[in-house]
């Protein structure tokens, strides 16, 4: 349905929360998605989202009622398996550990407002290698507020201390120990809808900021990283036209200026534009195909480059049965690399998910992503593909049993990498507790 115009709330925000531990907690520049990604603006509030698959009733988490408010906590302890932990020249080897992730969900629905809100933590534990031992910290909170049948606002803001993954593109080889960043990442967003019309502007700021480090190699030198910290703001705004139930075709665009804290030599700072114009439909009511195009460009100052590229972006989500899910979706846009000399870069990236129900409380899903990033200033291209399983066994509304794999692949071209290619497999076996 495309009718009727406020953004949507998710069913909860415990599966975005889970998506992000252990997968890599960050990824330099390009960091994942955060919990609470930005919805599509022509889903009305009240319709079924098919592609959305709910919780059993008779499985799901009770919580605790404070007034208007429903508390979920929740803790996963797990042991966890790394193929190739540090990721150097030398010293690849294996490793076991252990990891502990508490988290809680705070949520509240009435007729004035719908609120969501999270917070987690977790922390790793390697028998063997401490310098990999690591504490993340994060949370957020999202309202959204109707202002009468044809209108709504939404505001988030979530943040905390990560620690970036060693196989992120971008970090590091020879850092003594992962590299430590705090993300705040705050939104406003609104909507309207006169008639078969839709208006969504929206602001973003985006803050991250990188914490020194030493060497490995040579502990008493530092490894200067906040040379990478800066700040985003981007406004955006998106209109678009229903024409019919299951059709609706729209046109965007957006500003942004990214701001680096520390200036040597070149400066880093840009300002960039993107706009496009897209369509949204389904061609079967359990078959949803998005896709849009235009144009982006960000500008540096020389000797820098930016890049000044078509831009795209395309999805489907399939319900072939109603126990299985498929999601694709392909997107190119540009990001910051990192690197003091090479400016901005053209991210492509490519993903593939499908889950499966294959028991009444036993879900399977299997993933698989490519990054290609090509840089602008220098000849250079980056590449990363990862790809895992997870099966997770509902035993009842306290308790679930979960495992996962995750293989991952790096190739830099950077012709100063000690390791210009490297892989990595890691397993995590474990049980979660919920009130």
């Amino acid at each position: 349905m495309f009718s009727s115009a406020r953004l949507t709330l998710p069913a909860g925000v415990g599966a975005g929360v889970a998506a992000v531990f252990l997968a890599p907690a960050a990824r330099a520049q390009d960091v994942p998605d955060p919990v609470y990604a930005a919805q599509d603006a022509f889903e009305a509030p009240d319709v079924a989202d098919p592609f959305l698959r709910p919780q059993r009733p008779e499985l799901a988490s009770v919580g605790v009622r404070l007034g208007s408010f429903t508390l979920r906590p929740s803790v996963e302890l797990s042991a966890i398996g790394n193929s190739n932990v540090r990721l150097l020249s030398v010293d690849q080897g294996a490793d076991i550990g252990l990891v502990v992730q508490p988290s809680a969900t705070l949520t509240s629905d009435s007729g004035r407002y719908r609120l969501r809100a999270f917070a987690t933590g977790t922390a790793v534990r390697y028998a063997g290698k401490a310098t990999e031992n690591v504490e993340q910290l994060f949370g957020g909170v999202r309202i959204d507020r109707p202002l009468g049948p044809t209108a709504a606002i939404r505001a988030s803001i979530e943040g905390g201390r990560f620690i970036e993954d060693r196989a992120a593109l971008f970090s590091p080889r020879d850092s003594r120990s992962p590299i430590a960043f705090e993300r705040v990442l705050a939104t406003v967003s609104g909507i309207a809808t006169p008639g078969r019309f839709v208006i969504a502007p929206s602001i973003e700021v985006d803050r991250l900021a990188y914490h020194d480090n030493r060497r490995a190699s040579l502990p008493t030198l530092l490894l200067e990283q906040r040379t990478r910290s800066f700040t985003r703001i981007t406004p955006a705004v998106l209109a678009g036209y229903t024409l019919s139930a299951d059709t609706a075709v729209y046109v965007g665009g957006e500003v942004n200026r990214r701001d680096f804290d520390v200036r040597r030599d070149i400066d880093r700072d840009s300002q960039g534009w993107r706009v496009y114009a897209g369509a949204r439909f389904r061609p079967t009511p359990l078959t949803r195909v998005e896709f849009a195009a235009g144009y982006l460009k960000q500008e540096y100052r020389a000797p820098l480059r930016g890049p000044s590229v078509p831009y795209f972006r395309a999805s489907l989500a399939w319900v072939p049965t109603g126990l299985t899910t498929l999601r694709f979706d392909i997107r190119r846009d540009s990001a910051e690399t990192g690197t003091v000399l090479a400016g901005g870069a053209i991210r492509t990236r490519l993903r593939g998910e499908v889950t499966h129900e294959l028991l009444r409380n036993l879900n399977l899903a299997a993933r698989v992503e490519h990054a290609r990033f090509s840089y602008s200033t220098l000849d250079r291209v980056d590449d990363r593909t990862s790809a895992g399983v997870d099966a997770r066994y509902v035993a009842s509304r306290r308790f679930d049993l979960f495992a996962r794999a995750d293989q991952v692949f790096v190739s830099t071209g950077d012709p100063a990498a000690a390791l210009n290619e490297f892989s990595r497999t890691q397993l995590i076996v474990g049980l979660a507790w919920k009130l």
